[in-house]
């Protein structure tokens, strides 16, 4: 990330349909201090048709400095590329050395859910480390875990549920499953 500009503080845009490249690249931002801004891609032939013009609409609405995606993702966006740069992610390539762990403030930006309800056009509400860690805090507490506990999820993590499913095993030291959305929503 640091090697394409991006800095603490910075918004990226990615839409990666594998789970495991997504999930790296996430905690990859958040290691960063970067705000990463999860798109997830169209499900229906009409949410494909107007694809390209909402995740520009996403892209620029929340200020994101780039995007990151795949070549299957890039095609589709070819018709109506986004005014920010392009980065493709190939799962194929390794990842370089991890790099310095950036200085990150609990009020610095941790991530920016996006609201598939919500108009394409407006900027999102950002959440910061601490209200992260709160509403973990509160989860945690709330659920009353025993020591046998798994959780397993098939929520999205590009929506804010999801993304707490996906952080709440780690952040209360339990085993996790998560399970492709498309898989789960097929059976």
């Amino acid at each position: 990330l640091a090697a394409q500009g991006l800095r603490r503080g910075d918004r990226l845009a990615f839409i990666i349909p594998q789970q495991d490249l997504a999930l790296g690249l996430w905690f990859a931002c958040l290691r960063s201090g970067i705000c990463p801004i999860a798109i997830r891609e169209p499900f229906t032939a009409s949410e494909l048709a107007a694809h390209p013009q909402r995740v520009a609409q996403l892209v620029a609405a929340n200020d994101a400095r780039a995007l990151v995606l795949t070549s299957r993702s890039e095609a589709v966006l070819s018709v109506e590329p986004p005014d920010v740069p392009m980065f493709l992610l190939d799962p194929h390539v390794e990842a370089g050395a991890v790099g310095p762990r950036a200085n990150v403030r609990p009020s610095d930006v941790a991530v920016l859910p996006v609201d598939l309800s919500a108009d394409a056009q407006q900027p999102q509400k950002p959440l910061t480390h601490a209200q992260v860690f709160e509403v973990l805090a509160g989860l945690s507490s709330a659920l009353r875990l025993s020591a046998d506990d798994v959780f397993v999820s098939w929520l999205p993590p590009f929506e804010a549920a999801g993304l707490f499913a996906l952080l709440l095993p780690l952040h209360c030291q339990r085993s996790g499953a998560l399970l492709a959305t498309r898989r789960f929503l097929s059976r």
